[in-house]
């Protein structure tokens, strides 16, 4: 359980990032939710190691992220713990509806995203930061990946550093992630979400199940049955974002990407 929600922290810590980002870039075209875009395909694998209670990283969460030509993505984030792996696929469709799935429990959640949402990011695929360096960002060099060229960038603040590895080639696909704190008068390193593969081409059919035939709960409902399926409440989790508020997950949830 421990480990399931560290991992949905930094999840959540990773969401609200993309954010900001979003919101702090300006796009030079503009797009509607409803307009159709082509972007290049891929599916990768990343695979995200905490470093808060670690020294050495422990892995907490290993992604699969598909993504077809109109710009639908279906991402699996697979939850490592010592007592076992929780999946949760989810899909983003270029219409704008979401699934997220626990197949384990045959339950999922549907929703969509705002249409300011949906466009803001759609406009992002369409038009993407030059040098895939947006406003606020710091160029900080350039690397080889498997199987693509990355731009190297830094956004920080007074508390924290976010190092980004993205690929001009993708539309400036974030593929690794590197999050630091400040403690102690220097950087400390707290999470790293590293590129394991990719390959381009059109990914399965299968990252973008619907879920059919799995009950539809509230996004709460499912992270509330993952903590009971462990033997704990989600209240038991101190250190969880909103543990006792488990609503805040449902009105958030489906508000970015």
């Amino acid at each position: 359980m421990r480990t399931l929600t560290r991992a949905f922290t930094l999840f959540v810590a990773a969401a609200i990032f993309v954010a900001v980002l979003m919101t702090a870039r300006k796009v030079a075209v503009h797009v509607r939710a409803s307009s159709d875009i082509q972007v290049s395909p891929f599916t990768l694998v990343q695979e995200t190691k905490s470093y808060q209670n670690a020294p050495a990283g422990e892995v907490v969460e290993r992604r699969t992220v598909a993504r077809q030509r109109d710009g639908s993505t279906g991402t699996q984030f697979l939850y490592v713990s010592p007592t076992g792996h929780s999946a949760l696929p989810r899909a983003d469709l270029a219409d704008g509806r979401v699934f997220m799935l626990a197949d384990t429990l045959q339950l999922k959640s549907s929703g969509r995203l705002p249409e300011s949402r949906l466009a803001a990011w759609k406009a992002g695929l369409a038009s993407p930061a030059v040098n895939c360096i947006a406003p606020g960002d710091s160029f900080a060099g350039e690397e080889r990946l498997p199987g693509q060229h990355a731009i190297i960038v830094i956004r920080s603040d007074e508390r924290h550093r976010f190092t980004s590895w993205r690929a001009p080639s993708l539309q400036c696909c974030e593929l690794q992630t590197r999050v630091e704190e400040m403690r102690d008068g220097g950087w400390q390193l707290l999470a790293f979400k590293e590129l394991k593969m990719l390959t381009p081409g059109d990914p399965a059919a299968m990252w973008f199940d619907p879920g059919a035939g799995s009950d539809e709960v509230a996004p709460s409902g499912i992270f509330g049955k993952l903590a009971e399926s462990s033997g704990k409440k989600w209240n038991d989790c101190p250190e969880c974002p909103n543990s006792s508020k488990l609503e805040e997950v449902d009105r958030s949830c489906y508000q970015m990407r």
